[in-house]
């Protein structure tokens, strides 16, 4: 809460911040990704350890609101991982990320889900690293990605070309 009594102290209002998080722009193809599972009635769910605000605005600014079941607050995203698979087993895992806090929740995902990490930040280094371990600890197929229609090409074949980018 630091943050907020700062910019508070600043000058800064709750809707100045809102204003400020619906101007940042989405990483390059997750909103055609996010809606072509929606349409395909995946269970979508964001495992961020952003402020649960500053998600859910993001999400209504970009039109994605209504695609994701729920943004879980500031967390461990190992433990929600295992809360939401514990619920149900699902048919397909798909894990995209690029932080050093994903790779804790990957090490727990099945042989056959996908970890999607981002080519150049610390998730694709690190499974990098434990892939050549002589003891793995992700036992995930991994499909790195610059720019996230990698991973729309990957689950949905050809439907890159009938999505309005």
């Amino acid at each position: 809460m630091h943050v907020f009594e700062h910019a508070y102290s600043a000058g800064l209002s709750r809707d100045d911040i809102l204003q400020c998080i619906g101007c940042m722009r989405p990483t390059p193809g997750v909103k055609e990704l996010i809606a072509a599972c929606a349409e395909e009635g995946w269970h979508i769910v964001i495992i961020s350890d952003a402020n649960t605000v500053f998600v859910e605005h993001w999400l209504k600014v970009n039109g994605l609101r209504t695609a994701c079941a729920r943004c879980p607050p500031n967390l461990c995203k190992k433990s929600a991982l295992l809360q939401w698979t514990s619920k149900a087993k699902y048919e397909k895992y798909v894990y995209c990320g690029d932080g050093r806090n994903d790779f804790c929740p990957v090490t727990v995902l099945p042989e056959h889900a996908i970890v999607c990490p981002r080519m150049g930040y610390p998730l694709h280094d690190l499974l990098k690293k434990d892939s050549s371990s002589s003891t793995p600890l992700v036992k995930a197929k991994i499909l790195p990605w610059v720019h996230l229609t990698t991973v729309l090409d990957t689950l949905y074949p050809g439907r890159i070309g009938r999505i309005d980018m």
